[in-house]
């Protein structure tokens, strides 16, 4: 699981391994998974959600593909999200998804954006 901040709709930064409560975690990976069991999916499927408190939890976005929010999977993962996604979707056995180092990544566009008075 990572983590991301946004501001006005463009995210600065993401950090993986996210720090979360267990309870939380397991909320969000059930969820995720019933989407995609209903989905039938083939692939991987991004679930990003919003924890608003408390047990509240909404989904925002669905993305059948690699999700610029979990960039820093290849090198935070033992299989990033690229390679599973084509391990998916050529019926290969998938990946262990295990992180394996704590990854950050900087989105140096919502600092140009910042340096150039735009947002």
């Amino acid at each position: 699981m990572n983590s991301t901040t946004a501001t006005k709709a463009i995210a600065p930064d993401d950090v993986v391994v996210a720090r979360a409560d267990e309870r939380l975690v397991h909320a969000y990976d059930q969820i995720a998974r019933a989407v995609a069991e209903e989905a039938g999916l083939e692939g991987i499927l991004a679930v990003e959600m919003f924890w608003l408190g408390g047990d509240d939890v909404r989904v925002n976005e669905l993305a059948p593909r690699p999700h610029n929010s979990y960039h820093g999977s290849p090198r935070a993962c033992a299989v990033g999200q690229f390679e599973q996604h084509v391990r998916a979707v050529c019926d290969l056995p998938l990946g262990d998804t295990a992180v394996v180092r704590p990854t950050a990544i900087l989105n140096l566009f919502q600092f140009l954006m910042m340096a150039l008075a735009i947002c």
